[in-house]
């Protein structure tokens, strides 16, 4: 278990360039976070049940103001039905929460190295939770799980950042294949790329396999927010859902994507769901990835639903190219190069705005021939129906 032995205050400033948004403040110290419909109702769930939604993450998700409460309400009608992450409910850490430095961590399964920033799980085996730390503070710090570590890792209304630059190229990195849970946490990446730092590469956010991430702010990344692995012999598990992907500033170098597989082997089942996405700086590429980059590979059961992805237009620059792309690298060579599709992959009900991109789907990746079945995805502009080329 965590136990906290110090506590000292805290706070943090609201960055508004482009519309962004960082957070509140609060105190250093052991306390606990309320949950559940962000602080309120949920004021779209009748409306959510009439078209047959019963679970868009509002009911469950930690106290607090939504992060965007108006950025879908120039859409009317055409937004989604449903209660939207960071728009009708928070996300992130639970208004109110008290953090404790991670310096004061003491457990028997992990090791700190307050030199370079790393919180290494050495426990083999164990099963360790880390809850309201702050990871921002030393300069940063980073989780590290290697081979012959811990088996379980729950990280649960934490905050990382890098105050100055990035203590490690990414912030949880497991290479133990253990299962890992991140939930109502906040992600800022400022900072994280600088090419004389330790980091100069930082890669993503989280670097995991068999991951549940939900209800997190992930904000500013500089390319990753997820980057996980299959391996032969292995499965990869994600439920990746209710979390608010807030703005990918890419830098020289780096390539956007909100999750990106790697490696040969089988990852499955993938649920991609009930998350928002806001891009507004220009210089991003692609959110989802459905293709290993190093096939063959195999994907069972992926299920991308009732994600609300939007790409503003910066003057006249685009600010991402496709936004989701499916399972093969391109279009003109799938016949080499596609991820297969093992049992459904289903495609539906996601929300988008693609002003701001080349189009809402990478052309010819996507479709039935590949293994999707494809309904009910709505371009919010105008409310007419998208069918991916």
């Amino acid at each position: 278990m965590i136990s906290c032995r110090r506590g000292s205050r805290w706070s943090w400033l609201g960055v508004l360039a482009l519309g962004l948004a960082w957070v509140g403040g609060g105190l250093l110290g052991c306390g606990s976070g309320s949950s559940g419909s962000g602080g309120g109702a949920c004021p779209r769930s009748a409306t959510a049940a009439g078209q047959g939604v019963s679970e868009d993450g509002c009911a469950g998700a930690p106290s607090g103001a939504p992060q965007y409460p108006s950025l879908l309400d120039g859409y009317g009608n055409h937004r989604p039905p449903w209660d939207v992450a960071g728009v009708d409910y928070h996300v992130g850490i639970p208004a109110g929460t008290t953090l404790t430095d991670w310096q004061a961590i003491d457990d028997p399964n992990v090791t700190l190295n307050p030199g370079n920033g790393m919180v290494r799980c050495t426990g083999a085996g164990a099963a360790v939770l880390f809850d309201k730390i702050d990871f921002s503070l030393h300069g940063g710090a980073y989780i590290f799980n290697g081979s012959g570590g811990c088996s379980a890792i729950t990280v649960t209304n934490s905050n990382f950042a890098c105050p100055i630059t990035a203590p490690s190229f990414t912030f949880i990195q497991d290479q133990n294949g253990a299962s890992v849970i991140v939930r109502s946490s906040n992600f800022n990446g400022r900072n994280c790329w600088s090419a004389s730092g330790p980091a100069g590469g930082f890669a993503a956010f989280l670097a995991v396999s068999n991951a549940v991430v939900q209800y997190n702010w992930f904000n500013l990344s500089p390319q990753q927010v997820l980057d996980t692995g299959m391996s032969a012999g292995g499965s990869t598990v994600i439920d990746y859902r209710y979390n608010l992907l807030d703005d990918v500033i890419v830098f020289p170098g780096a390539h956007m994507n909100y999750l990106q597989f790697g490696g040969s082997g089988t990852a499955g089942p993938i649920t991609v769901e009930f998350n928002t996405s806001r891009q507004a700086s220009v210089g991003g590429a692609e959110g989802f990835q459905f293709y290993s980059n190093n096939p063959p590979a195999t994907l069972v059961n992926p299920t991308f639903s009732h994600n609300t992805m939007i790409a503003l237009p910066s003057g006249a620059a685009n600010t991402m190219s496709y936004m989701v792309h499916g399972n093969c690298h391109s279009g003109s060579d799938c016949s080499t190069t596609a991820t297969t599709i093992s049992g459904s992959a289903v495609n539906a009900s996601n929300y988008f705005d693609a002003s701001g991109a080349y189009g809402a789907y990478y052309g010819g990746t996507m479709t039935a021939s590949m293994g999707w079945t494809s309904s009910g995805n709505i371009d919010m502009t105008s409310g007419a129906t998208i069918v991916p080329p």
